[in-house]
């Protein structure tokens, strides 16, 4: 099922709409970071500290660009020009192994996917 909303014919629509699928995204997220959790509890210890403390302190590139209060835009811009990112053909950012290095890292998603940044990435 679907349904058709144009934002130049009803601009609130349009935007209620934009914003429910986010929070729903959001949601499906958390749910799948307390599945992966739970995984965890049958390996050691440290590694569950490890990956606990990976998966509170990450940051995705808007979040990261809200914390520093500039555009998601303007960050992967600026991603791009310290070499943690590059533009492929068709201009959609791809992870390079200097932004790999940096504790960057891609997760794909219905919606094409998203990077995740170490909260205390030196922009």
């Amino acid at each position: 099922m679907g349904i058709l909303v144009r934002k130049y014919e009803d601009d609130i629509v349009f935007k209620e709409a934009y914003e429910e699928a986010q929070r729903i995204i959001r949601i499906s997220e958390e749910v799948r970071i307390s599945l992966d959790e739970v995984k965890n509890e049958s390996g050691s210890k440290e590694t569950e500290i490890d990956e606990e403390s990976n998966t509170f302190s990450r940051l995705t590139t808007s979040k990261l660009a809200a914390k520093h209060k500039i555009k998601t835009a303007d960050l992967l811009d600026k991603m791009t020009e310290k070499g943690f990112l590059k533009l492929n053909e068709s201009g959609k950012h791809l992870l390079t192994e200097q932004g790999k290095e940096i504790g960057g890292e891609f997760r794909p998603s219905q919606y094409g996917g998203y990077f995740l940044w170490n909260e205390n990435t030196e922009i």
